[in-house]
């Protein structure tokens, strides 16, 4: 459901959470944050500097792996671009740049392709 549910953190835990040093470092933190950019292309420096703000990522191999889902690389189903709305709109130094379309939904797309 990411991001077309209004929890950044996920599963009725509550935003209020984030006031105790909640993990802004994870794909599902990154798929709100894409959402939140309104449709302006969002790179990997981007937000990395979001979750530098709001503490930094747990550690440097976690930050590694969620670089690389940012990428599609690794375990696909564990990418932002699982999310509704994500497309990418270009590619920088880091990778993917990815953008929030509220009018597309590839899984949606993919569902009635099987009908």
């Amino acid at each position: 459901n990411v991001p077309s549910n209004q929890q950044m953190i996920c599963c009725e835990v509550g935003d209020s959470f984030s006031n105790f040093g909640f993990n802004y470092g994870s794909t599902v933190a990154a798929a709100w944050f894409i959402k939140k950019q309104r449709g302006n292309p969002t790179s990997w420096k981007n937000y990395e500097e979001w979750v530098n703000k709001k503490g930094g990522f747990l550690s440097d191999s976690l930050k590694m792996e969620v670089k690389h889902l940012w990428n599609i690389e690794g375990n696909l189903a564990y990418s932002p671009s699982w999310a509704s709305g994500m497309e990418s709109c270009g590619l920088d130094e880091d990778g993917i740049v990815w953008k929030w379309n509220s009018r597309k939904d590839h899984r949606y797309d993919l569902l009635t392709s099987l009908l």
